[in-house]
This record gives C-alpha cells, structure tokens and sequence, in this order.
C-alpha cells in the first residue's frame, strides 16, 4: 500500500478516535498539551498542506492562537460563498474533513493562500504568529522587502501589510481583520496558553541555499532547539510536506520533523544513517551532478525503499539529460510514496521552461493513474 494512501486511513483514523462528537464542543474529551521541542508528540504528517484545514474542522477546535511556520501566509481574503460552502460541508453528520474538503470540486473553495483566512472566518482562529523564514531577526528593512514580496502577485497585499508596525523584532497589526504577527524563530514570543502549531515544510525550501551555507540537517535540529526555548505548548501540532511551490525534494523533512518531535533528544545525538548519508550525497551532488549519482546509489543499496533518495537520484539524471533514467527513478519513488505525484509536473514544468532535450511530455502521464 502506498503511503499516502496509509496516512490518510491512519489520520482519519486518529481523528475518528481523538475527536470522536466534534460536533458538539462540550462531548469532546480534552486533548493532552505538550512543550513542543521538550516532551515527545506523536504526530502523523498530513499528505500536503490542504489537508490542514479539514483535519482542524474535523477536530472542532475553535478560537486559537496559529503558530504557523510557512513561507506562505494564507491570508489571501475569500468571498461570503466560499465560507459559506465550507460550513455546509462541515455541518453534516457524514462529514469527513480529510476527503470532503480534498476533492476537485471542494478545492476551489481555498487553496494554501487563502486556508488561514479561512480558518479565522470559520472561527477556528483568532489570532495568526507567523513564523517566517529568516535567519534573523526581523528590521525595517526586511519589513519593507517582505511586504514588497508579499505584494509582488497579490496587490491588496500592500496596503494590509503596510499598516503593520515593527516592534522589538516583531511586526504586529491587523491584516484583512485579523491579528497577525510576524516574527523570526529566534523572538517567537512566549504564550501562555496551547496553540494550534502548524509546520509547512515551505518553511525550510525557503531557509536552504546549500548544505555549506544552510545545512539541511542543521535547519531541521536547528528548529527543535529553538523551540526548546520557546516554552510554546501545543495538543495539535501539524506536519505538511508538500505544497504549492514547494520542489517535491523537499518532502521528505516532514518524516525527519516527525522523527524529531517525536523524540527532541535526537538534535544531541548522532543522526541516524540514512540522515548523515543524504546530507552528504546532496553535498557531493551541489559540486557535482555526476558525482552525486553514485553516491544515492550506494545510497540505495542500503535502503532501497527510500523515496527520497530515488527522487533526488531522479532530479540528477535530469540535470545530465537522461530522460529514461529520471522518469524510471521518479517512478520508483511514486511507487513507495505516491505524495511524489508532485515530481511529474515539476520536471515537466522544467522541461518546458528550459528548453531541455527531455520532452515535458514524458512526465505527463503517471503509472496506474
């Protein structure tokens, strides 16, 4: 069975036992809250990032304070329709958020710009802490860029953000209604109450440069520790590992994510194997391409279920231009993890910006599909 098909019977089924009568708020039992970075949580990564939004529906939390680490804000505002329609979705008795919300004619009701607009309409949150990717702590001059980014493909964007005031590292004000602030990792202010905490693997495709300048390994464990710090607890915390705009090599962060908040300890031992060896690999393969393929490779031998690994083998024989060789290994992480869908209409994508010898055509049509 392919994976994403087990994490959604696995989330659904943890929602059907953890939230049994969301319906009714008094009904439900109280959810144990956990110091994130200090104390094991269980977690089970949700497929990708549009699943956020039905899995907090299904759950009946309402009222809370988002600590959402994302490069995306998701606060692109919605008409009185599409709330409308989410309610009377939520409302009947057979609702299952995971799948009634995921389906093609669902989805044009939100998307990852608009679910955290959406949230706060449904009354699910009242206030967003955006944790956004950067390195530093926040200046008026990052503001200023930030806003111009923000605003470059949605122009209603740079008023709302405009209106925001930078305060000890933090911007704070009202956008599209809603209270938002927007901070780095390192001055997340302290909250007293448990949060709802979601992490968009968005969050580290925007961090990385190169494992010289931004190991990736250091990036993850590096977020653990600051959490550590953090004092933020939480009894909902959510992983997303694919998104809109997100290259799919990326995925595999929310399984080592999973790993780490499921045992914080990790970030001061050795990491595991299979870890240490694809950081490595990705190293070797950012000197060079050709090098690189031996190395997942050898990699593979060893755990030749590692979806991952195949698909970062895919991306390199697509930078040398070996058609049959690529699609065979993204292929081969499809078969073990189906969430790398996302990997033929990127390479297809590319294929057709770049002007490549690969014909976009090829990654057109998935196996099985």
């Amino acid at each position: 069975m392919r994976i994403l098909r087990l994490f959604i019977l696995l989330v659904s089924a943890v929602t059907l036992i953890s939230f049994a009568g969301c319906s009714k708020e008094s009904a439900k039992p109280k959810l144990p809250v956990y110091k994130v970075g200090l104390e094991p949580i269980e977690i089970v990564p949700l497929p990708e990032d549009s699943h956020v939004l039905p899995y907090w529906l299904q759950s009946g939390v309402s009222h809370r304070t988002l600590v959402r680490f994302s490069s995306v804000d998701g606060l692109i505002p919605v008409g009185d329709d599409v709330i409308k329609t989410i309610r009377e979705l939520a409302k009947k008795e057979d609702f299952n958020g995971i799948t009634a919300l995921t389906t093609p004619a669902a989805q044009v009701a939100y998307t990852s710009e608009n679910m955290v607009y959406v949230a706060n309409r449904l009354g699910i949150v009242d206030e967003v802490v955006w944790v956004v990717p950067h390195l530093n702590s926040l200046s008026q001059a990052d503001l200023d860029d930030f806003i111009n980014y923000v605003s470059k493909d949605n122009p209603t964007h740079k008023v709302a953000y405009s209106a925001l005031k930078l305060k000890d590292n933090i911007a704070e004000g009202m956008i599209f209604g809603i209270p938002v602030r927007i901070v780095s990792l390192q001055d997340l202010p302290k909250i007293e109450k448990p949060v709802l905490f979601d992490l968009d693997i968005s969050y580290f495709h925007a961090l990385y440069v190169n494992e010289k300048e931004t190991g990736i390994l250091t990036l993850a464990s590096g977020l653990v520790n600051n959490l550590k710090e953090k004092g933020i607890s939480t009894d909902m915390l959510t992983v997303s590992p694919s998104s809109s705009g997100v290259a799919p090599t990326f995925r595999f962060l929310a399984y080592y994510m999973k790993d780490l908040f499921h045992d914080p300890s990790m970030t001061d031992k050795t990491p595991p194997k299979l870890w240490k060896e694809r950081a490595e690999a990705w190293k070797v393969s950012q000197k060079s391409v050709r090098e690189g393929i031996p190395v997942f490779k050898s990699i593979l031998k060893s755990f030749p279920d590692d979806a991952a690994s195949h698909y970062d083998l895919a991306a390199l024989y697509f930078e040398t231009g070996d058609a049959v060789a690529c699609k065979a290994e993204l292929d081969k992480a499809y078969a073990i993890d189906n969430g790398y869908l996302y990997g033929y209409a990127y390479f297809s994508a590319r294929a057709a910006k770049n002007g490549l010898q690969i014909k976009p055509e090829l990654f057109a049509r998935v196996p099985g599909q």
